[in-house]
């Protein structure tokens, strides 16, 4: 019985003289010559975390909580229910048939040396089995996972908080009773983090491994353009967003937010100026911002020029302005449509009656939608549904409550033409609202289209009067905006490097030349790489130049290329590279004109230098107003107690996570 001393054979039964068959699972394990190395591997390698010495694994079990999932006892089975009936906890494991034979062999070991004991002393017998049987004792048997090792920790914590911020959870997510189970079930030795360790510890190591990101993106570019805009929460606290813009070393695109600050500060031109010139110089962007694009408010028009920076209207807020003053001549038939939208968005019966109508007349079922005052494209977008649902609508209303089916047929004529007129503002809305593109050589092209098309409604023989006074208001709104934009050297610059537009995306040849001068004296004052000047350090290999230089054979016909090719002077080499780049062809609308360029950087050095200055520059600030819009999901009426250093973060993290 010497062999039987090791702590290994509680986990082992003697099926023979060379074979143990293991406790926890049918294999059988050869101990042949008495050595129990066998045993103890097969333990550390297919039962990993199983204590070998019994009087630790059972001071362990003792302080084991109870799991809030074992409320389902395990069936006890006849031949296991005599030693089974005394033990609290019966364990769960994948072999529960072998358990039986393990307590009985484990029971007989026991009684043994109980009368080992016995022998020796006079004390009276106290019964092994029985105390056995008395501990939560099988617990003891079951398999103990891995240890979970500090980097793989370290990702879950990561990967969780990275869950948190992206989708809009609040911290004590991780406290949540169904949550704590789910991450128990998939990672059993991971112990969850707490609220404040994620919200103090956590999301600042995620904030500050997303900040280092952007700030190597943002260090090598050559110019940015900048969007800001201002916001206030439900729980009145007061943020500015600022993003930046810019064309990387692959020729790309991209936007990224320095930070939706909390300003607390008034609102005047001197404090906003003070503020987005704080937030560049902490960038390290001073020198390298092309333009600012923001709403057309005088405080932030007048801040931007303080700082020297051009300044580009958004031109979705001026077109939201405009049609917002246009809608006021059909103000009473949106009204009418307003007073049903709200009936239907208010009674349920209502709401049922229109789909079961909806569904008999074999129509899709749809919803009304209702607008908001701040933004145009929702009172279209309310036109545009009811008029595609209107024979359900007006069969429900005569119904449920005849006294809102008051819009006469004159009227639904009157939707249906101010929905035609605005179907295109809708479209123009959505197109230049985009970030990944290049938008900034398109506004003038987007106000081509839409003054010619709110002429040509304006003159239609069967448009009805109050659809005339609406684009003609709109008209002149656009006007008043739009009518110097071609003059902008920004936005005409753009226009000629768009390899889609070029000449063609003017009003006239009058106006494209004089962009061709400006850009043509600008190309004149760059300088690419090592590039020779007339006084400058020569490139070519001495003895060579000097041969050049001296030679009487080859000084004439030497001067004469050079000053075709304009091989030392900066300014013939830059008008050299804008006609060769005119001449081309122009490319197909939709191809990208970046990938052009990527392609053609090298050929056009001078050129492409401009091209990184002018179409990193989107043509509105709605880029900082989707900030807002998740700012307004992190800062909800559940999390409004969260501080606006924590907001600041969530928001830059959220924004900037790839």
């Amino acid at each position: 019985m010497n062999r039987k001393r090791s702590s290994v054979w509680n986990h082992f039964s003697i099926k023979s003289n060379t074979i143990a068959k293991c406790g926890y699972c049918p294999q059988e394990v050869s101990y042949s010559g008495g050595s129990t190395g066998n045993l103890i591997r097969h333990l550390k390698t297919k039962h990993i975390g199983v204590h070998l010495n019994r009087q630790l694994r059972e001071q362990r079990d003792n302080v084991v909580l109870a799991q809030e999932n074992e409320d389902d006892p395990i069936a006890v089975t006849p031949s296991n229910a005599e030693n089974a009936k005394n033990i609290d906890d019966v364990p769960s494991s994948s072999n529960v048939q072998n358990q039986p034979t393990l307590l009985n062999y484990i029971s007989s070991v026991a009684t043994q040396r109980t009368a080992t004991v016995s022998s020796a002393s006079s004390m009276p017998v106290v019964s092994t089995v029985t105390s056995l049987s008395s501990q939560t004792s099988m617990s003891s048997y079951i398999i103990a996972s891995k240890p979970i090792s500090i980097s793989k920790s370290k990702a879950i914590d990561q990967q969780i908080t990275r869950f948190i911020v992206k989708h809009f959870h609040p911290f004590s997510l991780v406290e949540q009773v169904e949550f704590r189970k789910l991450i128990k079930m998939l990672v059993p030795n991971y112990t969850v983090p707490t609220r404040k360790t994620v919200a103090n510890s956590l999301l600042m190591q995620l904030y500050e491994s997303v900040y280092q990101k952007v700030k190597l993106d943002v260090q090598n570019v050559s110019a940015v353009s900048i969007t800001t805009d201002a916001w206030t929460s439900t729980n009145n606290q007061s943020f500015m967003s600022v993003t930046v813009h810019f064309i990387n070393s692959d020729t790309q695109l991209c936007s990224r937010l320095l930070g939706c600050f909390s300003f607390t500060e008034r609102h005047t031109s001197d404090e906003l100026s003070k503020f987005l010139l704080s937030v560049v110089n902490d960038w390290g962007l001073e020198n390298m911002v092309a333009a600012a694009v923001t709403d057309n408010a005088a405080n932030i028009k007048s801040a931007i020029k303080n700082n020297g920076w051009r300044h580009i209207s958004c031109f979705a807020h001026v077109l939201n302005i405009a049609v917002q003053k246009g809608l006021e001549s059909v103000h009473p038939i949106i009204a009418k449509v307003k007073s049903i939208v709200e009936y239907f968005k208010r009674s349920t019966l209502a709401l049922n009656k229109l789909k079961n109508l909806q569904q008999q007349m074999g129509c899709e079922q749809l919803k009304l939608i209702q607008d908001c005052k701040t933004r145009w494209n929702s009172t279209f977008h309310m036109i545009q549904r009811i008029l595609k649902v209107k024979d359900s609508v007006l069969a429900t209303l005569a119904v449920t409550n005849n006294e809102l089916n008051n819009i006469t047929s004159q009227e639904w004529e009157l939707l249906s033409q101010c929905c035609n007129v605005l179907s295109i503002f809708n479209d123009v809305t959505e197109e230049v609202s985009a970030e990944k593109i290049v938008t900034i050589s398109k506004v003038v092209l987007y106000y081509g289209f839409l003054d010619e098309h709110l002429t040509s409604n304006i003159y239609k023989n069967d448009t009805l009067h109050e659809v005339e006074k609406m684009a003609t208001d709109i008209q002149n709104v656009l006007r008043a905006y739009f009518g110097n934009l071609e003059d902008k050297d920004v936005v005409a610059q753009s226009i000629i490097l768009d390899p889609r537009f070029k000449k063609q995306g003017f009003s006239s040849d009058s106006k494209f030349l004089v962009a061709k001068t400006v850009l043509s004296r600008k190309l004149q004052s760059i300088r690419i790489g090592t590039e020779n000047t007339a006084a400058g350090p020569s490139t070519e290999n001495p003895q060579t130049a000097q041969t050049a230089t001296t030679s009487l054979l080859w000084k004439t016909f030497d001067n004469k290329v050079n000053s075709l090719i304009g091989q030392n002077n900066p300014t013939v080499a830059g008008i050299v590279e804008l006609d060769k780049y005119l001449a081309e062809t122009l490319i197909p609308r939709s191809m990208d004109p970046l990938q052009w360029w990527s392609e053609r950087k090298h050929i056009y050095p001078r050129l492409f230098e401009v091209v990184k200055r002018r179409l990193c520059i989107p043509g509105t600030s709605v880029p900082s107003e989707r900030v807002f819009s998740k700012a307004g999901q992190v800062l909800t009426d559940f999390r409004s107690r969260l501080t606006t250093d924590k907001v600041e973060k969530i928001v830059f993290v959220q924004c900037n996570l790839k």
